[in-house]
């Protein structure tokens, strides 16, 4: 393995090359498509940013969600031809709504694999089938599932999700030993562990319980608001040291960036957007965005059409160049941000520190 390539151990110094030639033509695609297929979703989950009509992202008027709209399945598939034809290295598939609501799916799965981009899926476990896991639990382009948990008693996890079906937390818990116990398996399983006041104080119980499924991570990230809304104020400290005792665990591996916590309450650093060169979002109004508090507001999005798609493209980037990130309340990528501006005014990251 070269060790300037992205998939190397020492990949800091790819990214310092890629950096660097950002604003050189074409030489640095976003390597990862993040996609929204649908807004419809089984759950109606207060902290969604796209769900709820109580979310605090409908609070900001520059919001405009498209409504009932799906991402035009013939049209996506030539988007992803094109952007494998370009380089894309791997796709992750979240939301909007839930991914396996959407009537064509499995056929984007399969389209993406042909293409040979890796896929991870991020998922509220409901809608898993033995078939799907049967199907796909080989499949050496899929990479891995996440599980939007978010709680370890059905109790919580209903005032988390607000289900409007019959769904039950029993089934997810079974749908979740499924995913783990399949033999065949070549993905990872992890569990989303979006950290609330309502359930900051089952971290500990849902370690356990991600333990006694046999998954292989768990992830705790904070709620991030379009309108920086401080929803920790008067729990931060208790939160910390709830953090603190899942930190280094490893079996399953927990993933606590408290950066990312830390960031909530620091005004952004940098003015360059610098994450939205290596991810980028589809929405399912078919316009491109840099991440998902941008996804849907008013004058962020992209046009991104198969008989355009190449201008289109470098419309993107031109407007994410303009872009003054210092404007964002929130940033869940500061500290790549800073990682990135680093190396592209110094050229290396030996004065970086993270």
């Amino acid at each position: 393995m070269k060790t300037d390539d992205y998939f190397s151990s020492n990949k800091w110094k790819w990214l310092v090359s890629y950096i660097k030639n950002i604003d050189q033509n074409n030489s640095a695609l976003p390597f990862t498509l993040r996609l929204d297929l649908t807004p419809e979703c089984n759950f109606s989950c207060p902290n969604c940013l796209y769900q709820s009509k109580a979310s605090t992202i409908q609070k900001d008027a520059d919001y405009s969600y498209p409504g009932s709209r799906e991402l035009d399945y013939p049209c996506l598939v030539k988007i992803i031809k094109m952007f494998a034809k370009r380089g894309l290295k791997s796709a992750i598939i979240t939301g909007g709504g839930e991914p396996f609501v959407y009537e064509n799916f499995e056929k984007v799965l399969d389209a993406l694999f042909r293409c040979k981009i890796e896929v991870g899926i991020i998922t509220n476990g409901t809608k898993l089938t033995p078939a799907f896991i049967k199907k796909y639990a080989s499949n050496k382009y899929l990479k891995w599932i996440r599980v939007s948990l978010d709680s370890a008693s059905e109790e919580i996890w209903r005032r988390v999700h607000h289900p409007c079906d019959d769904s039950s937390f029993e089934v997810l818990i079974e749908n979740i030993r499924l995913l783990t116990e399949d033999k065949n398996r070549d993905f990872l399983v992890g569990i989303n562990f979006l950290v609330m006041p309502i359930n900051y104080r089952e971290i500990i119980p849902a370690y356990n319980l991600a333990k006694e499924l046999g998954a292989d991570n768990i992830r705790y990230t904070p709620v991030f608001t379009k309108s920086g809304e401080k929803i920790y104020d008067g729990i931060r400290e208790e939160l910390d040291i709830e953090l603190g005792k899942v930190i280094g665990l490893i079996a399953p591996r927990a993933e606590v960036n408290l950066s990312r916590f830390n960031f909530l309450d620091k005004p952004n650093s940098t003015e360059r957007c610098w994450f939205s060169h290596f991810s980028i979002n589809l929405g399912i109004d078919s316009k491109l965005y840099p991440c998902c508090l941008k996804k849907y507001v008013e004058g962020m999005g992209t046009k991104l059409t198969p008989e355009n798609f190449d201008k289109n493209l470098q419309s993107y980037f031109r407007k994410m160049k303009k872009f003054n990130a210092l404007s964002c309340k929130d940033c869940m990528y500061q500290k790549f941000n800073e990682f990135s501006q680093e190396a592209r005014h110094n050229g290396s990251l030996d004065n970086f520190i993270p």
